[in-house]
């Protein structure tokens, strides 16, 4: 669903209140709007499932630099660009494509509607080939466009988006799947939020996921994830804890939720804007 899934959803998650990082995209925190129009950050976060009792656990690890330009009231313009990376234990594997950058996302977002605490927006978002894995796949590049909106249902805080991409592509067919590409994409996201603020920097809450994405030669896959999540802020600096309850990704088929009772995936975030 490339950058217009990633646009959506950082900007979706943060206003329904979840950091997108737990919901395996990028990692982002609520942040009082500087003066200044300019904004950066430095994001970090690791993965790793604690049920792996081999004597050497995989670790997955992302870097990410971002900066933001606030137009004015309702208008944003974005770009990021970051790295990925495994290891087994504290050694990273030395291999083709790893480490290795991740795709370069530029967007821009507008506040189409806000009023108390409904908001509805829409984005725009251009993904270049700089990852490993576009590359080999022969990506050119992705356009995005999506609306979303984001409204609270008693305690919930709920998030929808609705998207349309196209990927341009340079083989016909996938090295990867063998499958034909088509260009043409489009899917819808849910995000449920129940938060608890503990205190003014301690926050925790349970989340659900869902999405669904089809093309139009008909594929149509359903994803589902389940969250217990928790964050810590002081000043610019935010440490943010993620536990995967259960995942579910399958073709023609739906779950609102599953409980993963052979995996134990943690995540692990640290962000520091200026």
């Amino acid at each position: 669903m490339g950058t217009l899934q990633s646009v959506l959803t950082m900007t979706l998650l943060l206003l329904s209140g979840l950091p997108g990082w737990a919901t395996d995209s990028y990692m982002r925190t609520h942040q009082k709007i500087p003066k200044s129009p300019w904004s950066a950050s430095f994001e970090y976060f690791g993965k790793a499932d604690l049920a792996n009792t081999a004597e050497e656990r995989t670790f997955s690890h992302n870097i990410e630099t971002s900066l933001s330009f606030r137009q004015n009231d309702q208008i944003s313009w974005g770009t990021s660009l970051g790295a990925n990376y495994y290891s087994l234990g504290n050694t990273i594997v030395k291999e083709e494509g790893n480490p290795a950058l991740s795709d370069w996302a530029l967007s821009v977002s507008q506040n189409l509607y806000r009023e108390g605490t409904l908001n509805l927006f829409h984005s725009l978002g251009l993904t270049l080939p700089t990852s490993f894995d576009s590359q080999y796949e022969g990506i050119s590049g992705t356009l995005g466009y999506g609306v979303s909106l984001t409204h609270p249902i008693l305690w919930l805080k709920v998030g929808h988006s609705v998207s349309l991409d196209y990927i341009q592509h340079t083989y016909d067919y996938s090295p990867t799947t063998a499958k034909l590409n088509n260009p043409w994409g489009g899917g819808y996201s849910l995000n449920l939020n129940l938060p608890w603020k503990i205190t003014r920097s301690i926050s925790t809450g349970l989340s659900e996921t869902l999405s669904q994405h089809t093309n139009l030669s008909g594929e149509f896959r359903f994803r589902s994830s389940t969250h217990l999540h928790g964050s810590y802020s002081f000043k610019q600096l935010s440490l943010n804890l993620s536990y995967l309850i259960g995942s579910y990704d399958e073709n023609q088929s739906m779950r609102f939720s599953d409980r993963d009772e052979w995996h134990q995936k943690v995540s692990f975030g640290l962000s520091y804007g200026i």
